[in-house]
């Protein structure tokens, strides 16, 4: 599935799938998963909150186009007592791409730019294939079919948005332009670095001068950080090894921000998303034109099938788009680690449902969306409930028995070559800054900053060590691997480690 744009599983399927399997579900399942009324979702949230361990959540429904439930759950943080309610702050991950979109969108009205012109008319984006320099646009960017893969750890060592734009010029390619849907975080960052030269303006000052203020999302905050010296924020959570959520620390979002950082609640969201249903328009403002709204909705780079629970699924400009059940969808997910949120929206029923959660690391957003769906849609329900419970089960043995495969591949005994401070010192990889791995004279071991946090090494086997890491995209705990290569002399002078998936590990020298 896409979990904030990850995949983690091919645990989504079609419509015709979803519904010879509700005529499989029991007639039990099929009940407790309906809803008779809107007035049934305070229990029905409650008790799936409670399911899935979440410490707190809040739901906005609008049905159309008018707002007719809003509701806080649980508590903002499990270190205190405050209740979660509607004004809550919390991170809506990448639920920010669909704003990033947006002001592309607007920027296009003001005659500033536009979404199909060639990005280099604007501003040098330097990459590493000079063709999809020349020639990609914002549409291109924003809809995720450059071939670029994530490389999210540049992230781990930008300090501005600059340092990653400059990045790219280093960074490998995993599909050919245009060939197919790739996340990509780096993607949004670029794009509203463009925005910015274009302007003149911040992407923070666009995004609250031209969505925010025209909206009256008055109380959202474009970065945790000022979330967190409002006197209504949440705390993220994850799950620790014995499967219990625990407060974790935020992370710092100041150079992913286009990506990833807007922190908001239920209230603002329900504007934002009924200037969305009333074609652009919030009260006598026209934020957006109608015409450009469709475009952002307008499916531009088809996905996996297996990737949606609708039909027909692709990815607009900050949308993900789809037929749900044979009624148009378009909806973003979010997810890092501590949070989760989901934004839908039905628009020719105008109508649509928003969650944040603080909590990472489980369905239970998708269990209260969908539903919700069914329940607008007036269709016969699925057992949500019961189908995702199953789903996210059969996850985390998967991932489980990889974790345990790694282990069983371990080669024991087996020793360094070397005393282990030798392998200490400074790599560093084009793109990607420069890692520092840290040898501790009092513990004799070593340790690395990976996202913010710092790792622990242990030695696996051979010339390679590792580290137990919790990452979005898996259930469970897993390992990351740092991979020592001796030059003609002996020294310990590259460190490999497998940073982005869809290519060979990343290579860093030692400077």
């Amino acid at each position: 599935r896409v979990h904030g744009g990850i995949k983690i599983g091919s645990n989504r399927e079609t419509t015709g799938w979803m519904e010879s399997a509700c005529c499989c579900a029991s007639k039990s399942d099929v009940v407790k998963a309906q809803l008779k009324s809107i007035n049934d979702l305070d229990d029905f949230i409650e008790k799936r909150r409670e399911e899935w361990q979440v410490p707190g959540a809040a739901v906005l429904v609008i049905q159309n186009g008018a707002v007719v439930y809003k509701q806080g759950f649980g508590l903002r943080s499990l270190n205190g007592s405050e209740k979660v309610d509607t004004k809550t702050l919390m991170a809506t991950c990448s639920v920010t791409k669909s704003f990033t979109a947006l002001l592309a969108a607007i920027m296009e009205d003001s005659g500033q730019l536009s979404l199909s012109r060639r990005v280099s008319e604007y501003a040098p984006i330097k990459m590493k294939d000079n063709v999809v320099s020349e020639r990609m646009t914002l549409v291109d960017m924003l809809s995720h079919r450059t071939g670029l893969p994530r490389h999210d750890a540049v992230f781990f060592k930008a300090k501005r948005a600059e340092d990653a734009v400059k990045a790219l010029q280093h960074l490998d390619f995993a599909a050919d332009f245009r060939e197919q849907m790739i996340y990509n975080n780096l993607m949004y960052v670029t794009a509203a670095h463009i925005m910015s030269k274009v302007s003149g303006k911040s992407w923070e000052e666009l995004i609250r001068t031209l969505i925010l203020e025209p909206t009256n999302m008055t109380t959202t905050e474009l970065h945790v950080a000022d979330a967190r010296r409002t006197d209504n924020f949440a705390d993220p959570h994850i799950f620790n090894t014995h499967n219990k959520p625990v407060v974790s620390r935020p992370l710092d979002d100041s150079v992913a921000g286009p990506a990833g950082s807007i922190n908001s609640n239920v209230e603002d969201l329900g504007n934002y998303m009924l200037m969305l249903l009333n074609n652009g328009k919030f009260g006598d403002t026209v934020v957006v034109s109608p015409h450009l709204l469709q475009r952002l909705w307008t499916l531009h780079t088809p996905s996996n099938p297996q990737w949606a629970y609708g039909q027909n699924p692709g990815y607009g400009i900050g949308w993900c788009v789809e037929s749900y059940r044979g009624f148009r969808h378009v909806h973003h997910e979010g997810g890092v680690p501590g949070w989760r949120s989901h934004i839908c929206l039905l628009p020719d029923e105008r109508s649509g449902v928003v969650i944040l959660s603080n909590a990472g690391d489980s369905m239970f957003t998708e269990v209260i969306t969908y539903t919700i769906l069914d329940y607008l849609l007036g269709l016969t329900p699925q057992a949500w409930g019961d189908r995702l419970t199953k789903e996210w089960a059969a996850l985390r043995a998967d991932a489980t028995q990889a974790v345990e495969r790694l282990w069983q591949s371990r080669v024991v005994p087996s020793e360094l070559s070397l005393p282990v401070q030798e392998y200490a010192g400074s790599f560093e990889a084009p793109g990607y800054g420069v890692f520092d791995v840290i040898y501790n004279e009092t513990t004799g071991t070593l340790s690395t900053v990976v996202s913010q946090r710092e790792l622990q090494l242990f030695h696996w086997h051979n010339e390679t060590f590792a580290a137990t890491v919790l990452s979005p995209d898996k259930p469970v705990e897993s390992l990351l691997f740092f991979e020592f290569e001796k030059d003609a002399s002996g020294k310990p002078n590259t460190l490999i480690v497998p940073f982005e998936p869809m290519l060979d590990p990343i290579r860093l020298r030692r400077v």
